[in-house]
């Protein structure tokens, strides 16, 4: 039997795309598994579903190893390499807390390889000796080769991903099953998700074919507690064998799902368990449903692909976000997807252009650079029909982010024509990521640019990444107004190049430490919008210098192409920048 899946919200696409990643990595480990990806739905043979839970766990099995269990080992690394440091001992302890292996070895039954490693290393404080370090070194990696141990840390990290940003304590994911093994949570899965699907597609190939004695002994045969097997009986108790009051029982007894259209629900809610981002109880929150109407039924085949959810997305963590508690650590991690309405075959590039580019600097723009290489005459149009959609949650705390971005007509040909020389060259990556997420929140990056520029007067930075930012802010404002962006370019360097040539002045004048102080209160004035004290200070500086001053800031007190902000901000660039090498008026 052929099963078809078709696209259709961000979320569920997001589950067809983890499918495919599912699907393509259990065939490049040569399992027999053959589908197809049409135009808007994925297409597989019923036979791939009954092996699905194995090649979903060795997915994400692989993956873990791949790309996090790497840094654990980097860092004994780094212990082996400092052998010979006598404070050895003391990185040991630390790395068995820090990479939590003394508390996975021990839950895994190795409690007294712990033992003996922290027991050696408190004799290495007393004497060290260097066989003796080595021995200890070799009892790490031996625990780290484990593959046990190795499964431990897979699957606790895999089920806090899951846990806490997609299903809560559904199914294998209850926390009293957390010391399964990976062939537990697979066995978990089979029952839950794999046998009342099958059961489903039995059922519809058998009606489809038009064999209703077969289909009747197939029911009587099965012996599970599945809710859709005892409803599937009880039809047929009621239907006395007779085919059409069977097929009729069962659509006035059930609804079919409201994803797909096309399997019975048997009763279940796509609620919080289902996607807790998106889904909420039904039973308690009647308010959030129009006219109190709170079902909204869901299958078993559309509840497997939404399962598949955590491998349709890429994780991005972002630096800028402040966290005051240790405990809100996840905030700053966000899961992302690209949706559009294409293709399934262009969702899924998008999606995996995307994944392999989280590990640039800037990944969202890197991501839109490359559609612009490789679409440059619809790029427009094509990045204008694209969503991000980015979000995370902490299960326990009930609490949950969920964010949308689109990119404007004007946002796209900010990236197409002036994304590489303005927002490309700064150097910052936490400073690039919030600027880049201001943009494509279509937030005012002033408060952004301020924040920064009091960052860079705090540690004595220089101002170049702030001349950047303001010249991707001027342009990307003066392109929603229309206006002439040879023009905004040229009155931004000129206030940055201003501020440089002041700078000198002092330097030469033996004034360096003055420059601090100056740059302080001229942010102070312009964060609040005083222009009148900023000019004030301003012109007290060209006073005492006897330079003349530069009429780009008699611009200043009317806001035509460009806004007083931007003015202020690029002058005190320069004004603090001492590094400027690459910069010039045609950047």
């Amino acid at each position: 039997m052929q099963i078809r899946i078709y696209t259709s919200d961000w979320f569920y696409n997001m589950g067809i795309v983890g499918l495919i990643r599912i699907l393509e990595h259990a065939r490049r480990n040569n399992k027999d598994v053959d589908y197809r990806i049409e135009q808007d739905y994925l297409e597989f043979d019923s036979k791939i579903i009954a092996e699905l839970h194995n090649y979903y766990f060795d997915y994400f099995y692989d993956e873990y190893v791949e790309k996090e269990y790497k840094d654990i080992l980097d860092e004994f690394s780094k212990l082996e390499d400092a052998s010979k440091q006598e404070d050895v001992a003391i990185k040991i302890e630390e790395f068995l807390s820090n990479s939590k292996l003394d508390d996975k070895a021990s839950k895994k039954g190795y409690e007294d390889n712990i033992k003996l490693i922290k027991d050696k290393s408190k004799m290495l404080k007393q004497k060290y000796d260097q066989s003796q370090l080595k021995a200890v070194l070799n009892e790490v990696k031996s625990l780290l080769d484990n593959r046990y141990i190795i499964e431990k840390y897979a699957l606790d990290y895999i089920r806090s991903i899951m846990y806490d940003n997609f299903f809560g304590q559904m199914s294998f994911l209850q926390k009293n099953l957390s010391n399964k093994s990976i062939n537990d949570h697979k066995e978990i899965m089979f029952k839950d998700f794999i046998q009342p699907l099958l059961i489903d597609l039995n059922v519809a190939d058998l009606i489809n074919n038009d064999d209703f004695d077969a289909l009747n002994k197939f029911v009587q045969e099965q012996d599970g507690k599945e809710q859709n097997l005892k409803i599937y009986k009880k039809c047929l108790k009621k239907s006395k064998n007779q085919k059409e009051k069977f097929i009729s029982e069962l659509k006035s007894s059930n609804n079919l799902c409201s994803i797909c259209n096309s399997y019975f629900s048997f009763g279940e809610d796509f609620n919080e368990s289902r996607f807790l981002i998106l889904g909420v109880s039904n039973q308690n929150a009647l308010n959030f449903f129009w006219n109190f109407e709170n079902r909204y039924p869901i299958c078993n085949l559309c509840k497997l692909v939404i399962l598949c959810a955590p491998a349709g997305v890429v994780r991005f963590i972002k630096p800028y976000i402040e966290v005051n508690r240790r405990e809100d650590w996840w905030k700053r991690i966000f899961y992302v997807f690209v949706n559009l309405d294409t293709n399934l075959m262009d969702l899924f590039k998008k999606n995996e252009l995307l994944k392999n580019k989280m590990n640039s600097d800037n990944p969202y723009k890197e991501f839109i650079m490359d559609i612009l290489e490789q679409a440059r005459e619809e790029s427009i149009w094509t990045l204008q029909n694209i969503l991000f959609v980015e979000f995370n949650g902490q299960y326990q705390s009930k609490k949950s982010n969920l964010k949308y971005m689109y990119i404007s007509k004007f946002t796209a040909k900010y990236f197409i024509n002036y994304s590489s020389d303005t927002l490309g060259r700064i150097r910052d990556y936490r400073f690039k990521v919030e600027l880049m997420d201001g943009i494509l929140d279509n937030k005012d990056l002033n408060s952004i640019i301020f924040k920064q520029l009091k960052l860079m007067l705090k540690n004595n930075f220089d101002g170049l990444d702030i001349y950047y930012a303001t010249m991707s802010k001027a342009l990307l404002d003066c392109i929603k107004k229309e206006g002439d962006e040879k023009k905004v370019r040229d009155k931004v360097y000129r206030a940055f190049y201003s501020g440089k040539e002041m700078r000198v002045y002092l330097s030469e004048n033996k004034s360096d430490n003055r420059i601090s102080s100056i740059a302080y209160r001229l942010l102070n004035t312009a964060k609040v919008g005083n222009k009148k004290d900023f000019m004030d200070a301003v012109m007290r500086l060209y006073i005492n210098s006897e330079i003349e001053m530069p009429r780009i800031f008699l611009e200043a007190f009317y806001e035509g192409d460009i806004d007083f902000e931007t003015l202020a901000q690029s002058f005190i660039a320069g004004l603090i920048t001492t590094d400027v090498k690459g910069d010039s008026k045609n950047e």
